[in-house]
């Protein structure tokens, strides 16, 4: 059990390896089949991949979680996402919670129930465990099925096939966080969805793939109903419920005093 909580907190981490972000102006080169096209991004809010973003201010879901790696094993976890700001995440078993945390853009904040252990700290615990960098906004994008903010790319080769737009990204960069990913995104053309986004990071030639396979129209805002995420010996699958679109929910997180922490001082697992 220890092992799949870990791994359901900490999967999206492995998943890409940074969001992109960067104030600084730009021009991006799209490529759409023969022809190329020149883009000038003006500012980090300018992006290639506007309409694949929404502006809603608050997300929640009731989620059905398969874990498949060497066994598998089926837990649920109510999910509450605020834009830019915290995601909330309950996982428990037959109505027993296991586990809950709080992402915010600076920290995680982590309780095992199961273990009596807690973490409390900022991203760099997925450096240290997985050798990868993460942010809060890749949490974020992935769980609402959206493009990573502000993203820059030099380079862009987008083709249409049939109902989908296929977007090739050879090189997407973080200079903060020394990271290169190789992207492809199939998306639906009828709502602008992400239909599969697959991700090789450069450096370590690690792959991944995250694809959504239904959708729901929530008070004029699109989210998955079921999505897959696959790493390498692990596959996650996730079927959400009770999906609510602007309605605040729980966001607290208290620390029993008994509860020791995950890993020693010095933060080595």
């Amino acid at each position: 059990m220890k092992n799949n909580i870990y791994i359901l907190f900490f999967a999206l981490a492995i998943v890409l390896n940074s969001s992109c972000k960067t104030n600084q102006k730009r021009t991006v080169v799209v490529k759409k089949d023969a022809d190329t096209i020149v883009t000038g991004v003006k500012t980090e809010n300018d992006s290639v991949y506007a309409l694949l973003r929404q502006q809603n201010s608050w997300y929640s879901s009731r989620l059905s979680i398969e874990l498949s790696s060497s066994g598998s094993d089926e837990i649920s976890a109510f999910l509450v996402n605020r834009r830019d700001s915290i995601i909330y995440l309950n996982i428990n078993k037959f109505g027993i919670e296991l586990a809950r945390a709080i992402f915010t853009p600076d920290s995680i904040l982590m309780v095992n129930r199961f273990e009596k252990t807690y973490y409390k700290g900022d991203y760099s615990i997925i450096t240290r465990m997985y050798g990868v960098s993460l942010s809060f906004d890749f949490i974020q994008s992935i769980l609402v099925c959206e493009d990573f903010k502000d993203c820059i790319a030099t380079s862009i080769s987008t083709k249409t096939v049939d109902s989908t737009l296929l977007i090739s990204i050879p090189r997407r960069t973080n200079d903060r966080l020394h990271l290169a990913i190789h992207q492809e995104i199939t998306v639906q053309r009828a709502n602008g969805k992400i239909v599969n986004n697959w991700i090789k990071d450069i450096n370590t030639q690690q792959v991944a793939n995250v694809s959504y396979q239904e959708f729901e129209n929530i008070d004029g805002y699109v989210f998955p109903k079921s999505y897959t995420i696959e790493l390498p010996g692990t596959k996650i699958n996730i079927k959400t419920k009770s999906t609510k679109v602007n309605i605040p929910g729980p966001t607290s997180l208290i620390v029993p005093a008994k509860y020791t922490p995950m890993f020693p001082l010095d933060g080595n697992r």
